[in-house]
């Protein structure tokens, strides 16, 4: 699932580095493996896995996994239908931070940066 281009993109998120729109979307892309236009759970937990796995000298559990994978869909997924389409990512992007802050028996916006 993860290739060098994409591997290359998801060390970005763990040195801070912003991404230019192109890589977004490649990002994007390769994880909409439905070609749906929409990121659903099944391709969140895949792409979290990727991110997650680019840090090799840390493990993290299924549940670390799940837990930020219902976090994030809980915070972009303003329909409630339990994925999110790009509009609705832009649409929360500049209020992520207090509602990570929020969130109840999640992760809080500390514990993300960690994780990443």
């Amino acid at each position: 699932m993860c290739d060098t281009a994409i591997k290359e993109i998801l060390e970005k998120f763990h040195s801070n580095m912003k991404l230019h729109c192109t890589e977004f979307i490649k990002i994007w892309k390769n994880y909409d493996t439905d070609k749906s236009n929409f990121i659903e759970a099944k391709e969140l937990k895949n792409f979290v896995r990727d991110l997650l796995a680019s840090t090799p000298d840390k493990v993290y559990d299924q549940k670390v996994i799940d837990d930020y994978t219902e976090t994030v869909i809980d915070i972009f997924d303003m329909n409630n239908d339990g994925k999110f389409s790009i509009h609705e990512l832009a649409k929360k992007q500049a209020e992520t931070n207090s509602l990570l802050n929020k969130q109840p028996g999640r992760p809080d916006c500390c514990q993300l940066k960690k994780i990443l």
